[in-house]
């Protein structure tokens, strides 16, 4: 429950955001962000977001749910 895991055909796991630039490569539109994790530092950011994330999933959702007015 703490973090996504994505299993590749090469058998590999990755999980939260280490998993998110192999999701990327696999939606057209959003290829060209998967290039993003190679900047130095940005995967560690994106680490420390997603972890962040997670924690405060369910807060988050309710205020999006609340935004569009749904009970």
């Amino acid at each position: 429950m703490r973090a996504m895991q994505l299993v590749v055909p090469d058998g590999r796991i990755l999980e939260g955001a280490d998993a998110v630039p192999e999701l990327l490569r696999r939606i057209p539109r959003w290829r060209w962000a998967a290039s993003l994790f190679a900047v130095p530092g940005v995967r560690p950011l994106a680490r420390r977001a997603y972890a962040w994330v997670a924690a405060n999933r369910l807060r988050i959702s309710c205020a999006v749910r609340d935004r569009e007015g749904r009970a």
